[in-house]
């Protein structure tokens, strides 16, 4: 990045966005806790709110935990919603039969 005399229109220089991340701290913190941190309610602080200072390989491992935590979010929601009909936990036989009366299980089909 950057020397002296102006790079750009606007006749400062500008550093590189590389210039920010930080060794130690991409390759010291323990992203996995600090994702929790910056999900967690309460406001402790996070380098994933300065995401600045991550490289692209933590900033990737960052999504990853993301999705992962989306995905058992939604996982989770869908197995809620499969319990509850009609606002009210089912019992089995209170469960809604399939088409035409017939419902299917996984070793076989009952009528």
């Amino acid at each position: 990045g950057g020397g002296g005399g102006g790079g750009g229109g606007g006749g400062g220089s500008s550093l590189d966005y590389a210039s920010f991340y930080n060794d130690a701290v991409n390759l010291e913190v323990n992203l996995k806790e600090d994702y929790r941190r910056w999900r967690s309610a309460r406001r402790e602080f996070s380098f994933c709110r300065h995401s600045y200072v991550l490289d692209p390989a933590s900033k990737s491992t960052v999504l990853m935990y993301d999705a992962t935590a989306q995905m058992t979010h939604e996982f989770e929601g869908a197995i809620l919603r499969s319990l509850f009909v009609g606002g009210t936990l089912s019992a089995p036989s209170a469960r809604p039969r399939g088409v035409n009366g017939v419902s299917s299980r996984r070793f076989g089909v009952l009528e």
